[in-house]
C-alpha cells in the first residue's frame, strides 16, 4: 500500500489536507480488500488495517482542528496587545 517515500511520513510543507486524504485513502483500500478477501483471516487483517487507518485519520483532523484553534487565539491575542499598545495602555 505504502511507497517508500509515502513511509518516511508526510512533508511538513503540505497541508494537513493532504496527509488526511492519504489515510482515507488507505483506510478505503484496506476496505476494498477486505471485501474481496476470500480468508477469514485475511479479512481480518484488512479490516484491523482500515480501523487503524481511520483512527490516525481522525487523530490528524482533530490535530489540524487544535492546531487552527490555538493560532486563531494567538492571532487575536496579538491584535489586542497591538491595539493596546497603540492606544498607549
Amino acid at each position: 500500500m505504502l511507497t517508500p517515500a509515502q513511509a518516511v511520513g508526510p512533508n511538513p510543507e503540505i497541508s494537513m489536507a493532504a496527509p488526511l486524504a492519504f489515510y482515507l485513502e488507505q483506510a478505503d483500500a484496506a476496505a476494498r480488500s477486505a471485501a474481496s478477501a476470500t480468508l477469514d483471516n485475511q479479512r481480518e487483517i484488512f479490516l484491523r488495517s482500515e480501523k487503524t487507518w481511520r483512527e490516525i485519520a481522525e487523530r490528524t483532523a482533530a490535530t489540524a482542528m487544535s492546531r487552527a484553534e490555538r493560532d486563531a487565539a494567538t492571532a487575536v491575542a496579538a491584535q489586542e496587545r497591538q491595539t493596546e499598545h497603540a492606544h498607549g495602555s
